[in-house]
């Protein structure tokens, strides 16, 4: 039996913020601003796997091409009134099933 836990770090990056659009990935002092949360993340000792989740294309290609793990957002699921915690069981249930179908 693997005794090695898995920490999962889920780093929401939604596109379509009403406020500033696209913000994620406008340059904040020469990187894009998800950059600096991905750096951030990254640096940690503890967290074994880093996934995004986002429904912009550009952000989720941004972060495969950093090689981090990404996962394609439902539109709903990035509205304003969207909660992280639906984000976040959403991230669960779509890695417990491709668990399953791999295992």
């Amino acid at each position: 039996m693997n005794d090695v836990k898995e920490i999962l770090a889920i780093i929401p990056a939604r596109g379509n913020s009403k406020g500033l659009p696209r913000k994620n990935i406008i340059p904040l002092c020469g990187k894009p601003l998800i950059q600096w949360t991905l750096e951030s993340t990254y640096k940690s000792i503890r967290i074994t796997r880093f996934l995004v989740s986002s429904e912009e294309a550009q952000i989720l290609q941004f972060c495969k091409d950093q090689n981090y793990e990404t996962l394609k957002r439902p539109d709903e699921l990035s509205q304003d009134h969207s909660t992280s915690e639906a984000v976040i069981m959403h991230v669960l249930k779509t890695l417990k099933k491709k668990r399953r179908v791999h295992s």
